[in-house]
């Protein structure tokens, strides 16, 4: 009985070893056995990002937020993100300097505001036989990168390519504008010119074939009558809502003529380029374009600054609060992707406004 008493203790102690050695044991320790083995790890970098600011917008209110996203990119991407902000009347000038810069404050992405300005940085870097952009048409193919292809409007997508490619992501934002024709209802009842069938709100552009023919009929019939054709047929253009409102007192057949349409001074009217520092750079700077894209906390600090400091939110609105030391204030279309903004009344910028934004978008086209 003795023997097999000691015979268990001895059990007991040996799964008391092995317990105490799993537990000292470090997760993934073996993997040094493997000669090749190297754990992969972010190198922690330093990326600038120049942007426009309001005239408006306090040095204390830029020095605040500035440091905010800097701790919350470093947090949540292993990168500095640092934030510059100009006046709009200073910026080009700055970021020319910047761009054939090597120093601490040189810059790895930039916001393009017009066509022009694109136009113009790419010319200065060829003069050098340097690309001063990266080519970024192979990270929208990637599975990383590639959500931004559905997230921003094809349209803009298009718009932005130089020569096939990429070289700036554009700021999804509300595109373009229609073009409404508007027919009284009385005249086209009166003369029987226009099938109804033509006045269906789901037919576009494409499937009105032969309609410029019969408008052009009915004014003919119109005249023959000693009526003005202007006061029975007319014109507009406007975004996606404005069709509703031509149409809400029931006098007029609104039909849309011509969708939005995006050419490259659109597209390059907010956008993101990154400078040509090589690919680990690059690769970093475009994890940040796609975070202010796509990262909504990310995305509100850049537009709206620090909740209770620049703004508070009633609800799901953001409302601005203007000190001579909080005021912050941002174009929304250059702050990255509006529709992951969150709301504001204040700017225009309203559940409503997103829903028919998106509708515009989707049928928005290239030119």
């Amino acid at each position: 009985m003795k023997k097999l008493l000691s015979l268990l203790l001895c059990l007991v102690l040996v799964c008391g070893m092995l317990i105490s050695c799993d537990e000292d044991r470090v997760f993934g320790s073996y993997l040094p056995n493997y000669d090749d083995y190297q754990p992969e790890e972010d190198t922690k970098l330093t990326l600038n990002l120049y942007i426009i600011t309001d005239d408006m917008t306090a040095e204390n209110a830029k020095d605040t937020v500035a440091l905010n996203i800097n701790l919350y990119t470093t947090r949540n991407y292993n990168t500095e993100l640092k934030v510059h902000y100009l006046t709009a009347a200073k910026y080009q000038s700055k970021v020319s300097e910047e761009i054939s810069a090597s120093d601490a404050d040189s810059a790895n992405i930039v916001l393009i505001n017009s066509l022009s300005m694109m136009q113009r940085l790419m010319k200065e870097g060829s003069m050098t036989g340097e690309s001063v952009f990266a080519d970024l048409t192979d990270y929208l193919k990637t599975d990383e990168y590639g959500p931004l292809n559905v997230n921003i409007a094809p349209a803009l997508l298009e718009g932005v390519k130089i020569d096939g490619k990429i070289f700036a992501i554009p700021n999804n934002h509300v595109v373009g504008e229609y073009e409404y024709i508007l027919i009284d209802k009385w005249a086209n009842d009166e003369y029987k010119v226009i099938p109804p069938s033509m006045f269906n709100n789901d037919l576009g552009p494409a499937d009105l074939e032969g309609f410029d023919a019969l408008v052009e009929e009915l004014k003919g019939k119109l005249q023959e009558n000693g009526k003005n054709p202007a006061d029975y047929i007319k014109t507009a253009k406007g975004p996606y809502e404005m069709q509703e409102a031509l149409e809400a007192d029931g006098k007029y057949e609104c039909v849309v003529t011509k969708n939005p349409t995006v050419d490259a001074e659109l597209a390059f009217s907010s956008a993101f380029a990154i400078v040509d520092r090589g690919e680990e750079y690059n690769e970093r700077a475009m994890e940040m374009v796609y975070a202010i894209n796509m990262d909504k906390g990310l995305r509100d600090l850049l537009q709206y600054g620090v909740a209770d400091i620049n703004y508070k939110l009633e609800g799901n609105n953001v409302v601005r609060i203007d000190t001579d030391t909080t005021n912050y204030k941002m174009n929304l279309i250059y702050t990255g992707n509006v529709f992951t903004a969150s709301y504001s009344s204040e700017i225009g910028w309203t559940e409503a406004a997103a829903q028919n934004g998106k509708s515009q978008n989707k049928e928005a086209v290239a030119e």
